[in-house]
Formats: C-alpha cells, sequence, structure tokens
C-alpha cells in the first residue's frame, strides 16, 4: 500500500500537467487560427502606411503568424508527449493497485492455510498425546 499511493498521485499529477499543456496547446492554436482567418495584406492596407512600411509590416505580421503556427504545433507535440506519460502513469498505478489486491488475497490465503495446519498439528498433538 505504501508503494501505490504515492504512484496514484503520480499519476494524478502527471494527468493535471497533461491537461494544463493540452489547454496552452489549444490556446495558441486559437491564437495561430485567428493570424490564419486574419487578411493581413488586407489589415495592413487599412493603416495607411508607406509602400516600404507596408510591406515591411505584411513580412513582420507573417512572421508572427508563422511563430504561433509553430508555437502550437510544438505546444501540441508536447502535450501529446505529456498525455502519454500521464496514460503510462496512470497504468502502473492500476497495476500496482492490482499487484496489490493479489498480495493480499495470497497473504489472506496463507493465514488461512497456517491456521489450519496449526490447528491440524493440535490436534495431532492432542491425540498423541492421549494416546
Amino acid at each position: 500500500k505504501s508503494l501505490i499511493e504515492p504512484l496514484g498521485k503520480i499519476a494524478r499529477a502527471d494527468n493535471d500537467t497533461a491537461l494544463a499543456a493540452e489547454m496552452e496547446a489549444e490556446k495558441l492554436r486559437g491564437k495561430a487560427t485567428a493570424h490564419a482567418r486574419s487578411n493581413i495584406p488586407f489589415r495592413v492596407a487599412e493603416m495607411e502606411l508607406e509602400p516600404a512600411e507596408e510591406k515591411a509590416e505584411v513580412e513582420r505580421l507573417n512572421s508572427i503568424k508563422e511563430e504561433d503556427e509553430f508555437n502550437a504545433s510544438q505546444a501540441t507535440k508536447h502535450a501529446s508527449r505529456l498525455r502519454a506519460i500521464a496514460n503510462t502513469s496512470e497504468a502502473m498505478a492500476t497495476e500496482a493497485l492490482q499487484v496489490g489486491e493479489a498480495l493480499a488475497k495470497v497473504a489472506d490465503e496463507s493465514t488461512r492455510v497456517a491456521r489450519y495446519k496449526r490447528s491440524e498439528a493440535e490436534a495431532q498433538a492432542a491425540i498423541s498425546a492421549g494416546a
């Protein structure tokens, strides 16, 4: 039991970490999607900039969009790895719990057999003492 509880705590912590990473990835995907949906050249044209400034602004915004898309992709991969770790931790905790339950059953059966053998030995001793 002393080993099972920490494994359960680790599994819950890993699950919380994976969930937080998945939420962060979703937020970054939303940000990247917003950039992808926006018409950058149209937005920049509305700023009434000089042609050189306009071109630089389009490049800057496109660079931000690409960086956001990359960050979203990396966050998604990271969240996926963390989810796999969480799933493994949960499986290990479950397996440890099952092993613990099996060992408890073995201990109970061993105790039962020991009591039976003791009573059998006591009965044999009583028979021998009476003979």
